[in-house]
């Protein structure tokens, strides 16, 4: 990927749809590739409520491979949800025209992501609430 871009990052917010059209519209504007970005961050916090108090023998290993698993299916979730919105928003960006489309999934933290793909975009757009 040499020439600038136009860069759309997407989560499962009610703005991408919003963000989408906005790039297609710079990316023809420009004439320039658009990329639909979903990261996956993988900074787990646990659905146990309590997880202190009194750990007995063997409890700690069970109690680690519990958090293991629970990590590792939010995880494959959260990579399958991401997946299917750049399916969606790849198919809606053909739609409006656009032909030069790319669709990238990333992990890891947003803002290290975005800096590692700034030399090759000409403009981000942010499409989604770090609320949802």
């Amino acid at each position: 990927m040499s020439s600038k871009k136009v860069l759309v990052c997407i989560d499962d917010s009610s703005y991408c749809k919003a963000a989408c059209d906005y790039g297609v519209y710079i990316s023809k504007l420009l004439n320039l590739p658009l990329v639909l970005l979903n990261v996956v961050d993988h900074s787990h916090i646990s659905k146990k409520v309590n997880l202190s108090g009194n750990i007995g023998f063997g409890s700690k290993e069970n109690l680690l491979e519990e958090l293991t698993r629970e990590e590792q299916a939010e995880s494959k979730e959260l990579i399958s949800i991401g997946k299917k919105l750049l399916k969606t928003f790849s198919a809606y960006v053909k739609e409006k025209g656009v032909e030069n489309l790319f669709s990238m999934q990333r992990h890891g933290n947003f803002e290290e992501n975005l800096e590692d793909l700034e030399k090759e975009t000409n403009i981000a757009i942010i499409g989604f609430d770090k609320t949802s």
